[in-house]
């Protein structure tokens, strides 16, 4: 939202406000007179709600997802551009302040002024119960051959986001821990397995944490990689026996996604089955 601002002294001439009192301006609760909490440093306003001067990374929903452009300064007038967040669901009617060099509070609900704006808050689309959210699985093999059987192989698999079907893009895609494993088979001498590495959207390079004796198996570059969707690498290989792997994590990853509206998706990646170290499934943690 966009502050506007006149200064006008005691013979009614616009004057220009001073570098402080342009520091000094806030946005309030118009109903209380009390300032609006900053945004924490996360980022994220848990409660209540939050206002700052600085613009996150990510889009406005609703309206024009472009990047908002503070006004410039008109004759007589001050603009001060500010966001707003919030995790309320009732509107807010929001006023603002400036403090004089005399310490004076001049406040946009003072009897003289009578000035404020009422938001709405709306529930960012992934967040919405009422809409269907789904993760598109799409799987793509980079190297080796074309079937199951098939010893050595590279699988990328990438994750989507629809809200309504819909494309929304993710932001940041995070795999805790970056990487698990699975043989063929129980039996120790097992030399057949997959294990796994995530790349974030529109990432060149994969993340794995798994130990040293693998590193020449690993899948490094990611040669496909595509914006606004998070990806797993799978690769299927042969010669290493799970008793001599130094019990590498066998558990699915956990991952953590945030998307263009800022909303967080807890999401959990594993392979198919105990049996089928072929395919990996996606579900909702």
């Amino acid at each position: 939202m966009t502050v506007v601002l006149r200064a006008i002294d005691a013979n009614s001439q616009v004057v220009s406000l001073s570098d402080e009192q342009r520091r000094s301006v806030r946005l309030i609760d118009y109903d209380s007179g009390e300032p609006l909490s900053g945004v924490p440093a996360s980022g994220i306003v848990e409660g209540g709600w939050g206002a700052t001067q600085t613009r996150n990374e990510y889009e406005f929903f609703p309206g024009n997802r472009a990047a908002s452009e503070p006004r410039a300064n008109e004759p007589g007038f001050e603009f001060f551009t500010w966001y707003v967040q919030t995790v309320e669901s009732s509107p807010k009617k929001i006023g603002c302040q400036v403090t004089r060099d005399t310490d004076t509070i001049f406040k946009s609900n003072a009897d003289n002024f009578k000035k404020s704006v009422e938001l709405l808050p709306q529930r960012l689309p992934s967040a919405h119960e009422t809409r269907a959210v789904d993760y598109p699985w799409e799987v793509r093999r980079v190297t080796g051959g074309e079937n199951d059987w098939d010893t050595t192989s590279v699988d990328y698999y990438y994750c989507g986001l629809s809200v309504d079907g819909s494309r929304v893009q993710f932001r940041s895609f995070i795999a805790v821990p970056a990487s698990m494993i699975q043989w063929e088979s129980s039996n120790p001498a097992s030399e057949l397995f997959t294990f796994t590495g995530y790349g974030a959207p529109g990432s060149t390079s994969a993340v794995y944490a798994m130990p040293a004796i693998f590193d020449s198996r690993k899948h490094n570059a990611i040669t496909a990689p595509r914006s606004g969707e998070g990806i797993i690498v799978a690769i299927r290989d042969v010669g290493i026996r799970s008793s001599n792997a130094q019990n590498p994590n066998r558990s699915p990853c956990n991952i953590s996604a945030m998307d263009e509206f800022g909303t967080e998706h807890l999401l959990r990646v594993e392979f198919k089955s105990s049996s089928n170290r072929n395919e990996l499934v996606i579900s909702r943690r």
